[in-house]
């Protein structure tokens, strides 16, 4: 928690894993990592809590991806 006593991290388990948010100083969710089924994946948020970067990992053929997105959401860059 921080001075005002807003929780800035929060930790969760599932049935695959876990994953873990991570919060601003107004409760807006920013940056978080999870398990999946297939995998791990971790996001960035702007100061919105709008995704701008995705980086995801796929267990059954063993690729991975990344994502960038616009202002509106949209995928303006993948890799590969």
């Amino acid at each position: 928690m921080n001075d005002a006593g807003q929780e800035v991290v929060k930790l969760w388990a599932n049935e695959n894993g876990g994953m873990v948010s991570v919060y601003n100083k107004i409760g807006t969710p920013v940056a978080g990592m999870c398990t999946f089924e297939y995998g791990g994946a971790m996001g960035v948020n702007n100061k919105f809590g709008s995704t701008v970067a995705n980086l995801l990992g796929f267990k059954d053929d063993g690729d991975g991806v990344i994502e960038v997105y616009s202002e509106d959401g949209k995928v303006i860059g993948r890799l590969p």
